[in-house]
This record gives C-alpha cells, structure tokens and sequence, in this order.
C-alpha cells in the first residue's frame, strides 16, 4: 500500500531567539516515539518492534521502505489502535535492507495541544555490504601540521585500511584566514581526486584547511548574526552551482548586520550566496581543526599556541585508535542534558529517539553532561542550552571541556551562535580536543540530524549525508508535528532544513561502533584469482578462499560504465569458493565476488565485506559452441561407468568442464598433454552422477570444444 500518511501543512518558520518562554509540557521525551527493536532470524523471519503504551496516543503507523531506496516515499505497512504496544513485521526477505518509520498521533486536551512523534530504523537480516566497488577516504592535511603526525596518520591509515577503506593523502597550505583562492584550490583538488578515484565517498579535514562561507543567515534565530557561515558543504557538493554576485549583508535591514567580521558577505569577495544547498551533497566531509583554541593553551606547558594545537591533534588520533582497537569500548548507551525543553522545536527529541532505536529505550538518560561523562562511558550524548561561541548553557564552556574529560564517541551540542564553528574558542569544534573519547560532534537542533543507519554499519560520514540533504515531508525523516495555540494548522519546524552551515565535526571514517567484546569489527581478506567460464548453460565463476571469510557475496552488471550499477545475485552468501550464474545470453557481463563476515545482534545482522575482485565474461550460446565440436570424440556415448574423451587436438593447457543441463558444473578436469581423458562419471566430490545429458566442454586459451553425452546409472 501507497503511503497515506496524513502530514499536516509544511512550513519554514521564522526562527525565534533562545530567550522567549518555554512551551508548556509536554517535553521532547514525552514527544519521542520510544520503541525498541528485534530481529528474529528463525524459520519464520520476522522484525518485531515494542514500545511503551501513551496514555495521549490515537493511533499509530508504520512505514518501511528498502534501505537501497532510502529516496522513495515511504510505504504504509499498518495503522494500529491507541491500545497497540508492538508489531510484527513479517514480510522481510533475507539479504534485504530496511528502514522503517513508526508514527505515534497524540492529543491533548489538557493543553490544548496535538503532535505526532516519530522513530526511525535500519534493520535487516543479513544486509550486504554498502560497497561493491571498493571506498576511499581522500585526506587532505594541513602541510604545517602533517610533519608533526606522521606516526599518528600511519597509524590511522593502518586502522581504517584494516577495515576495507583506501586511502589518499594529500597536504594543502595551511590558511589561518579566510582566503577564496585556497578555498577554491582545495574544492579543485577535492574534484580532481575524485575524478581519479570513483570510490573516493569520504573527505577528512585535518588542521587549518581553508574554510568555505556561504549565505545571508541566521539558523540560530539571532538577528547579529547573520550573514555568511562557514561552509564545508560547499567542498561536499561536486555538482551544484554556487555564485558569489547577490548578497551583501552590508544592505541588511538595521540590526541584522553582523556583529563577526568573518560573517560579513559582499559580492566577489569569495563567499558564496547560498543559504541552502544548490544540490544534495555527495561526500561525506569532516573536520578535524583545533585552530585559534587559546583556551587549550598553557604557557608553561607549550611554547606557542601552535605547539598546543598540534598536541590536541595527537590526542585526538590517539583517543581513534583506542575505540578503533578496542582499548576503549563504550556502554552501548545515550546521555541527553538537556536545558532547553519543550522549547520551539524540542531540540533534545531526535536524540530520544534516536538514540532508544540504536540502543534500546531504556539505555537513554537524562543527565548532567558533568560530573557524567568525566567517569562514566557512553556511546552517544546530546547537550543543549542558550549558547554562546564557546559555550552551551547548563551543559559546559569550551573551559570545561578542556579541564574534563568527555567520554561519549559520538555527541551532538545545540545552542545559539556556537554552531558559527569557525570562531576562536568555539566550544563545537573545540569539544573534539577534550580528554576522554569524544571523537565527532554536529550542531543538531536546526535542523535535527538522524543516526539510525548507523545501527547496520554506516559511518558517521553516512550519517551526516543522510541528515544534511533531509528533507522532511513524503520521503524524508520528520523530527514531529505539532500543533498547538502557536500553530494552530500543525507544523514540521524545519529551521536549518539543508542549510550551508551544516557541518560534521569528527573523522568520518567512524562507525557507531568499532570494536565488539573485544573484537575488531574489520572486514575478511579478499578472495584472490577470480576465474570465469564461458560454459553454454551458464557461467562458472572459481576463486581462492580468504582465509577469514565467512560466506561469499556476488554481485553483476552488465555495463561498461564507470559508475555501473551492480545488481547483488547472491542474497543468501555462498560457502564455496565457486558459483554458477545461469546467464545466456551474448552480453558481456562484470562480476564481482566479495568476502563476508557476518556482524549480529539484536538490532540487524549484517554483513561487513572484504574489497572486491572483479572480472570481465562473455556469454557465448550453446549453438555457437556446437559449431566448433567437429574434431571432439567422446566414448562410450551413452555411458554406464566412463566416458573417454579425446583431447589429442589440444596442443596447450586446456580444462575439461562437465556440467548438467541444470548449468551447474559438476566435474573440472585440468590438463596439459594432448591424451585420451578418462572421466569416471564422478563429480568434484568423487560422487557418482545421477543419470542424464551433460555437456562435456574443453576449453584452452586459444580453442574450445563441445559434446553432449547421455549418462545410464
């Protein structure tokens, strides 16, 4: 069934500063859609989901589309009644991606008031791996400051080559200021890098890479700041059209001219007009910059502030490579401090949610983010409050930060004018350079930003993807609705909605997690020596075993092209080193066979992979094969107990292939002298085949035979 989802009107709102009155309970908790998941992979497949029953709850819906399809309208699966507490979805196919999205329509008379709250899942059993062709990660580091990590970024790179990435550095000038020339050197090499390697999906920034601006805006509602943000977007977009002819916030209305010089935006002074993205973005870009953090420095300890910076650098590649190793291992869990509220647009309730759909609803907390986070682990934290450049209201200033340590991996802060990441001291950018293992951070709030991917193996990069070209409505994710005295006709508050200051902060190579009990999530070795016949019922694939994997995936195209679309024909991963594809046609096809390990729990089974080998294959029919038969003898022919098979006519190493009319390949036979082969009627596994026709086919670099023979068991 079609989505039929009832979204009430959409509208951009005009976003108020942090100083008006809170809105009335109830809050983002009571907002969130808080449902835990289960996967029960048994002889009746199922994806089950539970939740707590709301008292305030009308009706509840359920939405699922394929995860490859994550751009389609989502399909309705059920409405259940205010008395619901769980559904069983049972219509999953193995080897299948999902993601679903749950809706729960409350009232509340008391105030007044209605909203719809929302929860988003990836789940599936035994979900392939994203990349068929490989994935990349182009560094790009500061040249001052790659001399002094040169042990961290080997390290690193071992890291991340262990779990399938390949990888590009490359050192840029450092530029402390704002330059449009470097800006423009660094999108020219990002485009560049990508055109020679089509896998490249992920961009790090490490140290002081130019820093792009763009727009006339103000996501965080206040009139002094608006202007021109800094924009990382602008080198995440390979496509879309950016200009620099249009905005001058010098003639901006009387007190909406900006307060920071670097907000400033003129025409052809090299900051961008956009405000929103001209076009979806297509990398996934991060930023690692601990630039103009004098809060950091300590006289007595550092030189200069530059000795300061470059020591937060290696903090922080030290702090990857404990989580990468498993030396820290974080409590599957979510911390939420939050100090806004049922504020405007309830900033703290994605993290609710989100956070219960990775880890399970009673795994979220609310707390403060100090003295917690000093001793305690988490996997996820959000901290929002009234902020400033360098600090978030009732959470901590960037002083804080740098005297604590924060032990969450992935954290999101909100709060006003600190997600203007690029001024000095800027407690977002500088949270990364705490002790403790807090390794990426977003300013999530406007607009909201979605994690659930990352529950079947997407990296943050995906993450920040998926949550930046968002668009809430028919296809997209949708934070709530709501519908009170202030919006009476219902509204998704989408401020911030695909805006240019959209910026992830982090390595974005990161996945939720990277080690379990003690165990290295790392992709298998690769198979080696993939080899294709051209067999006339089918086509024999064969290849070395990896010495690690679990199963074999495989998938085909029948294009030429680059960017070719690979169709996965092996949903149930194989456990031999060989297939059979039962194509026969004249196309030319590419194959491409992966190793598989298979990561499980409650939440999804997927599958993490191995690089790919490909290879090329021609189908040729059987009646062109036929054509060439004339010089092949085969005797007895019915056969009972053997056939002789005269290969005299050979004079260089050639294979013998017997297959059965179903295109499976029976029997293999390697030889190098022009003789008379014997062929028991036994196949690969030294068992007797069962009566039949089979082809015999012999086939050498340069000649290739065939022959139909009738077996009587």
């Amino acid at each position: 069934m079609k989505k039929v989802l009832l979204f009430l009107p959409l509208f951009f709102m005009a976003l108020p500063i942090f100083s008006q009155d809170p809105v009335p309970a109830p809050g983002p908790k009571e907002i969130a859609f808080l449902c835990d998941i289960r996967v029960m992979d048994t002889d009746q497949p199922s994806i089950d989901f539970s939740w707590a029953k709301d008292r305030f709850a009308e009706q509840y819906e359920i939405y699922r589309r394929r995860l490859d399809q994550s751009n389609d309208a989502w399909e309705l699966l059920t409405t259940l009644d205010s008395s619901a507490d769980s559904y069983k979805d049972r219509a999953v196919e193995a080897g299948v991606g999902y993601e679903y999205q749950l809706l729960k329509k409350c009232a509340r008379p008391d105030i007044t008031m209605s909203y719809i709250g929302s929860a988003y899942f990836a789940t599936g059993i035994g979900i392939p791996p994203r990349s068929v062709k490989g994935k990349s990660v182009l560094v790009i580091i500061d040249d001052k400051v790659r001399p002094y990590l040169t042990n961290e970024l080997n390290q690193w790179q071992e890291n991340v080559q262990k779990e399938g990435w390949k990888v590009t550095i490359v050192a840029m000038p450092r530029t402390e200021k704002f330059d449009k020339d470097a800006v423009l050197a660094v999108k020219s090499k990002i485009l560049q890098e990508t055109k020679l390697n089509r896998t490249i999906t992920t961009v790090m920034l490490v140290g002081r890479i130019a820093v792009p601006y763009s727009g006339n805006t103000r996501p965080d509602g206040h009139p002094d700041h608006t202007g021109a943000w800094p924009a990382d977007m602008f080198y995440a977009d390979t496509n879309g059209k950016w200009t620099d002819a249009n905005v001058n916030t010098d003639n901006n209305p009387a007190g909406q001219q900006p307060t920071r010089e670097q907000n400033r935006n003129i025409p052809n002074d090299g900051k961008f007009d956009q405000s929103s993205l001209p076009s979806d973005i297509d990398l996934a870009v991060g930023r690692i910059d601990f630039y103009n953090l004098p809060v950091f420095f300590d006289k007595d300890k550092y030189a200069t502030i530059f000795d300061s910076e470059i020591e937060l650098y290696k903090r922080y590649f030290k702090k990857n490579n404990d989580f990468r190793t498993g030396v820290f291992v974080p409590k599957r869990r979510g911390l939420i401090d939050d100090n806004f509220g049922g504020y405007g647009e309830y900033f703290a309730v994605t993290a609710w949610s989100g956070f219960s759909s990775l880890n399970g609803s009673n795994t979220v907390t609310a707390a403060k983010w100090y003295p917690t986070l000093t001793t305690d682990d988490y996997l996820f934290a959000y901290g929002c409050g009234p902020g400033s450049f360098n600090s978030v209201g009732g959470v901590s200033n960037l002083l804080g930060f740098s005297a604590n340590k924060t032990n969450a991996v992935h954290t999101m802060l909100f709060g006003s004018y600190l997600g203007d990441w690029d001024s000095e001291d800027n407690v977002l950018r500088g949270s990364l350079g705490s002790e403790g293992m807090n390794l990426t951070t977003c300013w999530s709030g406007r607009p909201h930003w979605f994690h659930h991917k990352m529950a079947v193996g997407y990296t943050i990069g995906d993450n920040a993807i998926a949550s930046i070209n968002n668009q809430p409505g028919e296809t997209g994710y949708v934070p709530n609705v709501i519908v009170n005295k202030t919006y009476p006709d219902g509204v998704i508050l989408t401020a911030g909605v695909r805006g240019v200051h959209n910026a992830l902060l982090g390595d974005p190579t990161l996945q939720m997690e990277q080690n379990v009990n003690g165990s290295s999530l790392t992709p298998p070795q690769p198979p080696k020596n993939l080899t294709i016949e051209s067999l006339p019922t089918h086509k024999a694939l064969r290849w070395e075993k990896s010495p690690d994997a679990e199963g074999y995936i495989i998938y085909r195209t029948s294009s030429t092209l680059p960017k070719a679309s690979f169709s996965l024909i092996t949903p149930i991963p194989v456990t031999e080193i060989f297939y059979n594809d039962s194509v026969t046609d004249n196309k030319t096809y590419r194959y491409s066979v992966q190793a598989i390990k298979k990561k499980v729990s409650d939440k999804a089974i997927y599958f993490l992979g191995s690089d790919t080998i490909m290879k090329n294959a021609t189908i040729t029919s059987i009646d062109d094969r036929i054509a060439n038969n004339g010089h092949l003898t085969v005797m007895p022919n019915p056969a009972r107990t053997f056939v002789d098979i005269d290969c005299t006519m050979m004079n260089e190493k050639y294979t013998i292939y017997i297959v059965n009319t179903a295109g499976e390949l029976v029997k293999t036979i390697d030889n190098d002298s022009p003789n008379i082969v014997r062929w028991n009627l036994v196949d690969d596994c030294n068992g007797a085949v069962i009566s039949g026709n089979y082809y015999i086919h012999i086939r050498s670099a340069a000649l290739s035979y065939l022959r139909m023979i009738s077996v009587i068991q």
